[in-house]
């Protein structure tokens, strides 16, 4: 049995390495998607386009491999305003293509809304 030990592991160019045909996160981010929307944070994700109300669709950096990836999705359950605190943020693959997620917001009562906090993971494997 051989043992690889490395600090560091970098892509060729020196960037971070492309992990593939793993079982790792390929993509997160922390929207914050109240007022003008902004990231806190991400990983493989260039960019959000918002939609409507509620509804972003984020691009990845480094597309997948097909749609068939999964994102798990979630969010504060405030919009701030109005107090509402129940929500359900979720992944429709059938507006899905490889180089984005799409993520939806819906209120306990139906209405599309925008929150301080939109979260996802996405796995699958990278084109």
């Amino acid at each position: 049995m051989s043992t690889l030990k490395a600090d560091t592991i970098q892509s060729t160019s020196g960037g971070a390495a492309t992990l593939t045909k793993q079982h790792a996160a390929k993509a997160w981010f922390n929207l914050n998607a109240i007022g003008t929307e902004a990231y806190r944070d991400t990983f493989n994700i260039g960019s959000v386009t918002d939609n409507a109300t509620g509804d972003f669709s984020h691009n990845f950096t480094n597309a997948m491999n097909n749609s068939n990836h999964v994102a798990i999705l979630g969010t504060n359950g405030t919009d701030n305003t109005t107090g509402v605190n129940s929500y359900a943020t979720y992944f429709d693959p059938t507006s899905t293509g490889t180089g984005f997620t799409r993520s939806q917001n819906i209120s306990q009562g139906g209405t599309p809304l925008d929150t301080g906090f939109v979260l996802g993971v996405v796995v699958g494997d990278l084109a």
